[in-house]
């Protein structure tokens, strides 16, 4: 196997928004620098244009109320680099947001696609799908014209939702899968009755992030830190609560890196709970500041839901911060209990405080143990060691 067609809804470039994930990027970044003859073909949903000229006035409100970007005009296709990358980025028409694309649609950029591997005579040996719509559709076309095989990656959009009567061939089309979590498995495997053969698809962090010789002062535990998006599945807000319980008149320090529409729970809880001075929002920042401002920090919290993989604990874990996650969500799995970290569920405020207090009622070595094996499993999964057991588990249950 050496050439590689990946298909994807999201995928970075200057123009498009800050916010929309780069996780398949770092995946073909690395399979470029390992020798394998990469294309990306990055599909763009586009809206009628009156729903942009409805959303413009309200696209702050909007995004600060989603976590991500929104777009006031429709995009053009084009073909750029980025990293080495290869990518055609292609757009495709669809009447609203979260609905399937219409049929002619999906075709136009099936024979685009066509077209673009043709151009550069590129002949996949496999075509790799993240997020369904309307990856699955165009897998199945690409994989019979090109006599291919396919590999289909869940980051937990309901399938069966989407396509209905359709989702049982489309996934039979499919040679494996993979699963951004334990959780997204199980929610899949739950839905669709099928036996495939299936791996984890973990993203990693650079090498640079791992601070092998980390030993933070963890002998007075009262250093907090939060990063993403400030919006409600996140549950920010429910991070002060639990502090506050936690803590009661004693001092803390809670930062939140971010922004979004919840800044104004998070506000309230903070004079609710009375911790005015415990409490710093930050807004968004640099990469390289986030990543300072982690590696000075002794704990992380998220304890959102809905999350697919949470990139940002991994960052985390990677500096030794004693990291707490969401239970039966995305990092339900990495995280192991107890061992590099702990599991809280989503929201769940009360929990969260006893977490908390079980923290600081530990010893230094114990919570010192807890992260160097927080930093070993960070530097389990690098970018490139998460890149090669994603190829490698591909290639090896396609090769028969």
């Amino acid at each position: 196997m050496k050439n590689i067609l990946v298909l994807t809804t999201l995928y970075p470039a200057s123009d498009l928004p800050k916010t929309d994930t780069p996780v398949v990027h770092y995946f073909a970044r690395e399979w470029i620098k390992m020798g394998y003859n990469v294309r990306v073909v990055h599909n763009v949903a586009n809206f009628p244009r009156i729903l942009y000229l409805l959303a413009k006035p309200f696209k702050d409100v909007i995004g600060a109320k989603a976590g991500f970007g929104i777009r006031t005009v429709p995009y053009k296709d084009c073909e750029y680099f980025i990293d080495g990358v290869p990518v055609k980025r292609i757009g495709i028409f669809k009447l609203c947001p979260h609905a399937l694309h219409p049929r002619r649609s999906v075709e136009k950029a099936i024979n685009k696609t066509i077209k673009y591997c043709e151009s550069s005579e590129f002949y996949p040996d496999v075509v790799i799908g993240h997020w369904p719509n309307p990856q699955l559709e165009m897998m199945k076309a690409l994989k019979s014209f090109f006599n291919c095989k396919s590999c289909f990656v869940s980051h937990g959009d309901s399938v069966v939702k989407l396509y209905k009567e359709r989702s049982l061939d489309l996934i039979n089309d499919i040679d494996i899968i993979g699963f951004r979590g334990e959780q997204v498995k199980k929610d899949f495997f739950n839905e669709i009755k099928i036996n495939k053969p299936y791996f984890f698809c973990y993203s990693g962090v650079p090498e640079s992030y791992i601070i092998k010789d980390a030993h933070k002062d963890l002998s007075n535990i009262h250093d907090f830190i939060y990063v993403g998006t400030l919006i409600k599945r996140k549950y920010p807000a429910q991070i002060v609560a639990g502090l506050a319980k936690a803590f009661g008149k004693e001092d803390f320090l809670m930062r939140y890196v971010g922004s979004g529409a919840e800044q104004n729970n998070i506000e309230s809880s903070i004079v609710e709970n009375h911790v005015e001075g415990n409490v710093e929002l930050l807004g968004r920042l640099e990469r390289s500041d986030v990543k300072k401002l982690i590696e000075g920090s002794q704990v992380f919290i998220m304890i959102s839901k809905g999350e697919a993989f949470g990139l940002v604990y991994l960052e985390a874990m990677a500096t030794g911060c004693i990291t707490i996650a969401s239970r039966n969500e995305g990092f339900d799995g990495i995280i192991k209990d107890g061992e590099n970290g702990f599991l809280c569920e989503a929201g769940n405020a009360e929990e969260l405080a006893s977490i908390i207090r079980k923290i600081r009622s530990m010893s230094e070595e114990e919570l010192q143990q807890i992260s160097r094996n927080a930093i070993a499993t960070a530097e389990s999964l690098t970018d490139f060691k998460a890149a090669k057991i994603y190829i490698d588990s591909v290639e090896n249950a396609i090769k028969d």
